[in-house]
């Protein structure tokens, strides 16, 4: 689903709450093609996510919000999405996690922002998913 982004901050708000609440996890990814190619990987985009996942534009980037997805089925989901696009898009990847990243909206973006830069300037690896 996609949506603005301050609907996704709303929602991810939202689902920081019930994550909390209900002891489950929440995952945002951030995806960033390294060429001009940004509109591309969005209409792209659209359709690799789950119905259950939102989507936004979010600082030349995409930002997926992943409830109930621990690291561990966000870096898979990144994996399939990265075989997918491999070919039309040189892309980079960045996942955080609550509860074990950061607790809130504004923690997780910057966790995941300052990862997709280590992502970008890293060429063997796709994906940065820790510090």
């Amino acid at each position: 689903m996609r949506i603005t982004f301050p609907v996704f901050q709303e929602l991810l708000q939202y689902e920081l709450f019930a994550s909390e609440r209900y002891r489950r996890y929440l995952s945002v990814v951030l995806v960033r093609s390294l060429a001009d190619h940004q509109e591309g990987l969005n209409s792209a985009f659209d359709h690799l996510i789950r119905k259950s996942d939102a989507l936004t534009s979010y600082d030349h980037s995409i930002a997926v919000l992943m409830s109930e997805t621990d690291q561990n089925d966000a870096l898979c989901a990144v994996d399939r999405f990265h075989s997918l696009l491999k070919n039309q898009f040189d892309v980079r990847f960045a996942v955080a996690t609550y509860p074990s990243d950061e607790a809130s909206v504004e923690g997780l973006l910057a966790t995941a922002e300052k990862r997709l830069q280590k992502a970008q300037n890293h060429h063997n690896g796709h994906v940065i998913y820790q510090d």
